[in-house]
């Protein structure tokens, strides 16, 4: 199992892909709104505006699959399961502050 990678380079890479998601997450709302202020203000017509609206859906989906995967494959390294992802980030924020002390 330790043939994929390091629990400690995986660690790394899941909390880059949070942080993505959270970035994104706070982007789509802006886009959202000043989305919302153009289909009032008549520069947008409704059927590109849902199109719009649907893409960034898609997109922050994809970043919630690319979690999941990352979370999957840690498990999978490490031989441990955890039930959400908030439990999953109490755990790596807690070997990444030991790596730091550590490191």
């Amino acid at each position: 199992k330790g043939s994929i990678t390091s629990s400690s380079n995986i660690i790394t890479t899941n909390i880059e892909i949070e942080v993505l998601r959270m970035i994104s997450e706070k982007k789509r709302e802006q886009y959202r709104t000043v989305h919302i202020e153009r289909l009032k203000h008549g520069r947008c017509n409704v059927e590109s505006g849902i199109v719009f609206l649907e893409i960034l859906t898609t997109f922050e989906k994809i970043l919630d699959h690319c979690m999941n995967v990352a979370i999957a494959i840690y498990n999978y390294v490490t031989n441990e399961n955890y039930v959400t992802r908030q439990e999953y980030f109490q755990k790596t924020h807690m070997e990444v502050a030991l790596r730091q002390n550590h490191g």
